[in-house]
């Protein structure tokens, strides 16, 4: 259920994010705390240098879990899933189910 609030949020724009935290008065500034750019969802997904540094970690865990090379760096992907369509990754598409 976690993820389907976090979904509905990132698709409706009320996601926080250091942006729109500033613009709802919670935050004093709209900038990254790690990397000082304005933090909006594409930054905080795609371009964050810290985020960038963690994907290819999850990229390794996939890899090693389920044997599937793929990229994750991109917000389709962390939106709305990745699913194989190929028999060798039902265990994978199983796992993305549950969380997806």
């Amino acid at each position: 259920m976690k993820i389907v609030n976090f979904k509905y949020k990132l698709i409706h724009n009320i996601l926080p994010c250091d942006k729109h935290l500033c613009k709802w008065k919670i935050a004093t500034t709209e900038k990254c705390g790690l990397c000082n750019v304005i933090g909006d969802y594409k930054h905080l997904f795609l371009e964050c240098v810290k985020v960038q540094q963690i994907i290819p970690l999850l990229e390794s865990y996939i890899f090693r879990k389920f044997g599937i090379k793929m990229k994750l760096a991109t917000l389709k992907i962390l939106i709305f899933g990745y699913k194989v369509r190929h028999e060798e990754y039902n265990d994978f598409n199983m796992w993305l189910d549950k969380f997806w």
